[in-house]
């Protein structure tokens, strides 16, 4: 509203509510289609939005896609650009280029409603009613400081940011047309304070990482237990993972306010979101204290991480809440069971000496597409 409607007391016309509308079916060809809607999500208030759903992709091996538009102003009907993304994606994926939960595609000066694209697992349907996919995954438009905090921290990280700030868990499923000119993270990166800035990291590791009361459990698929078995090959027990090569030994306490000392051996693992949680960490600098989001009627039984770190060379073990994710300040001997379990695909678990946390390694089956 202008300033002198506002001294007037007069209002511009609101947006005419979006009337649900009946599915319009648009094929792409080799037997895929989008199927689009109109429709209203509920948060705070109901949101307009068209959503458009893949089916016919995973004959090619590429998990079902949803995209959802806030509706605007003056649509007539749904805009065709995403039409032609996900004609896109049915040749990139005829072509064997899949992309799956937690991937990213980093666009060029050609972007996509101005933004790149992160895709996430689809933790509910987005059309009330309408069935979608096991592992759908749900396209969120991103800045170019989300893309790169994405790089850094995980797309959890990014997506349950997202969720703070829309109040909507786990991540909002809708995009805005118009891009913002910075998101979430553009001054963070300006000024990196996180741990996960200071010790090398695993991406895309399929690990699912929940607190259930006292317990943090960690959960791998045996294909990603091999590839985290195969990096840590390349190690001996007190060395950390490093891209293009290792660490020096030397000491990991944690300095005073979660700092890692020069020389720290360290490694972390970004994590995927379990859909079975109902709550998820959520951290930005400045933070006092661990907080999360969770959906409407949670009981926060099952909090999900976006990462899990093992900080190994310590006199005694010791689990914790640090920032969105659970720091495991271990021992070398029980460093050294964690690492033969991943490589074996067993279970191990320990409890520590003194009250806290405890620390499970489970295996999960992958989510089905």
């Amino acid at each position: 509203m202008s300033f002198w409607n506002r001294l007037t007391g007069k209002s511009q016309p609101a947006a005419a509510p979006l009337t649900p509308t009946e599915p319009d079916v648009r094929p792409l060809g080799d037997g895929a289609q989008v199927t689009v809607y109109g429709h209203q999500i509920t948060n705070n208030q109901p949101i307009d939005c068209w959503t458009y759903i893949t089916q016919g992709l995973t004959q090619f091996g590429q998990r079902e896609m949803s995209l959802t538009l806030r509706h605007e102003r003056g649509d007539a009907t749904y805009p065709e650009e995403p039409l032609q993304f996900f004609a896109t994606i049915l040749q990139f994926s005829k072509e064997g280029r899949i992309v799956g939960n937690g991937g990213f595609t980093q666009l060029g000066s050609r972007r996509f409603f101005g933004r790149h694209l992160l895709y996430m697992y689809l933790m509910s349907p987005p059309v009330e009613g309408v069935k979608v996919e096991p592992g759908t995954l749900a396209l969120i438009l991103v800045t170019d400081d989300e893309i790169e905090a994405v790089k850094n921290y995980g797309s959890l990280r990014v997506a349950s940011r997202l969720g703070k700030r829309e109040r909507y868990y786990p991540y909002p499923i809708w995009n805005e047309r118009t891009a913002p000119a910075r998101g979430v993270f553009a001054q963070e990166l300006a000024n990196p304070s996180s741990l996960l800035a200071k010790m090398p990291k695993m991406r895309g590791s399929e690990v699912f990482v929940n607190q259930y009361g006292n317990t943090v459990m960690m959960q791998p698929t045996v294909d990603a237990g091999v590839r985290i078995a195969e990096a840590l090959k390349e190690l001996p027990p007190g060395d950390a993972l490093a891209p293009g090569g290792r660490l020096p030994p030397g000491t990991t306490a944690m300095a005073p306010g979660g700092r890692l000392p020069p020389g720290t051996t360290a490694m972390a693992l970004l994590t995927d979101l379990n859909p079975l949680s109902d709550a998820c960490l959520v951290w930005q600098p400045g933070q006092r204290g661990p907080e999360a989001i969770s959906p409407p009627g949670s009981k926060g039984e099952t909090v999900a991480g976006c990462f899990v770190a093992f900080i190994p060379d310590q006199d005694a073990d010791e689990v914790r809440v640090f920032e969105d994710g659970f720091a495991l300040m271990i021992r070398n001997d029980t460093w050294a069971n964690i690492r033969r379990a991943i490589d074996q695909q067993t279970e191990v678990a320990f409890t520590p000496s003194t009250a806290g946390l405890k620390f499970e390694l489970r295996w999960r089956t992958p989510i089905e597409a």
